[in-house]
């Protein structure tokens, strides 16, 4: 079941890669996405979610490896998650994504 989720105010950095191959270089895109604090209000960690009935899973969004984000026509894949909220200046959840 796919379930959509619409943040706004939401940092994207797209850092391009280059890597030697026997074709010669290969490039591709490293996506890094800040959700800061005040995104995070409904955000449980998907250990936590998972955990939770149906019904209660309703009033929380969650973020897993391998999910989908869409932003500006580019549709990614989840390949890390970490949370910086405890003992920053900034807290955010940070992601990477290709």
């Amino acid at each position: 079941m796919e379930i959509c989720t619409t943040l706004t105010g939401v940092s994207w950095y797209e850092a391009v890669q280059a890597a030697p191959s026997s074709n010669g270089l290969v490039s591709s895109s490293l996506y890094k996405i800040r959700i800061f604090e005040d995104q995070l209000t409904e955000y449980l960690p998907f250990m936590d979610w998972r955990k939770l009935t149906e019904g209660e899973r309703q009033s929380f969004w969650t973020i897993a490896l391998g999910d989908k984000l869409s932003h500006g026509g580019n549709t990614v894949t989840i390949i890390a998650i970490h949370d910086n909220r405890a003992s920053r200046r900034n807290p955010h959840l940070y992601l990477e994504a290709k």
